[in-house]
């Protein structure tokens, strides 16, 4: 109680317009049935007691939480599917190599990697287009083109990064970024995309 009562009044000192929970889904990964029920009623008293805006965010188990308490679940009637990025179209594709890019310009390198169709389409195998892989490869890579001193990331850097930063397995055939890879997706079990799903944004009715 003591805790939540200095983010109430943290919330209320700092003027905070609204409240972002993220991951939300660990609640119910690592609870009880009880710890559940606890979590759903501590986030109807937050939401009541500072009346901000807020979203909840995670793993389409989460709402979960959401089913233990009716009051709560009323609030929280827009929900939206946040899914990994595709290649499945071009403009799909073209999205993913957006991102893409704008990691490599933000790395900051004095030579940018060559951005091919068939080169992002390597990178979407090494993620399956989530965001947080895409980040741990690429700046997983350019932590290893920086100690080699070169001057942009290569495709060397990124099969060492998969294998370091993504999947440790990821080796040969594994590996997007080896020439034994034969283009499959690495979705199966004891891969490291098996049950990568999207995630649900729920947000509070105002």
């Amino acid at each position: 109680m003591e805790k939540t009562h200095r983010i109430f009044t943290l919330m209320k000192q700092q003027q905070v317009k609204m409240l972002i929970v993220d991951e939300l889904n660990h609640f119910v990964d690592r609870g009880k049935h009880s710890d559940i029920q606890d979590v759903s009623d501590w986030l109807k008293s937050v939401i009541d007691q500072t009346e901000v805006s807020c979203a909840l965010i995670g793993l389409h188990r989460c709402e979960a939480i959401l089913a233990h308490n009716e009051q709560l679940r009323r609030r929280f009637s827009v929900r939206l599917e946040l899914s990994p990025f595709s290649v499945r179209s071009p403009q799909d594709l073209q999205a993913f190599a957006d991102l893409t890019k704008m990691y490599d310009n933000m790395l900051g390198f004095p030579e940018r990697m060559s951005l091919t169709e068939s080169f992002v389409r390597t990178i979407f195998y090494a993620t399956n287009g989530i965001i947080d892989y895409v980040r741990k490869l690429l700046c997983g890579a350019a932590e290893l083109a920086a100690s080699d001193g070169a001057n942009q990331i290569t495709l060397h850097h990124l099969e060492r990064a998969f294998t370091t930063f993504v999947w440790d397995k990821g080796v040969g055939k594994f590996n997007p970024f080896n020439a034994k890879f034969r283009s499959i997706s690495l979705d199966k079990p004891g891969m490291p995309f098996h049950v990568s799903v999207g995630k649900t944004l729920l947000e509070a009715d105002s």
